[in-house]
């Protein structure tokens, strides 16, 4: 479910999504979490609350911790200015991976 990616930065995400787009992000997300881990309600389980910022716009994981990679616990999900899910991922001391979220 998780490809990871690299040379990506911050800038790449969109900065706004519309209501419409968040709708279909949810559905995408526990369509995916369910098939993946057997999270049934990914919006309860990481907590996705929306926020915007003059850098990018996200859904966050707000509820616990979920490694998607050992040592990198996977914090937000924004999308690139190609249309593409771009889950985040940090260490703790604060260094990043992106992966693209996949089928």
């Amino acid at each position: 479910m998780f490809k990871r990616i690299e040379n990506l930065s911050n800038a790449d995400f969109k900065k706004q999504w519309t209501d419409e787009k968040i709708k279909e992000v949810m559905k995408t997300l526990t369509r995916k979490f369910k098939k993946h881990y057997h999270i049934y309600n990914a919006e309860d389980h990481f907590g996705f609350p929306y926020t915007s910022s003059s850098e990018f716009a996200m859904v966050s994981n707000t509820n616990c911790l979920f490694d998607i990679e050992k040592g990198f616990n996977f914090d937000c999900i924004g999308i690139s200015n190609k249309g593409k899910l771009i889950a985040i991922a940090s260490d703790y001391s604060g260094n990043e991976r992106y992966y693209e979220i996949t089928k």
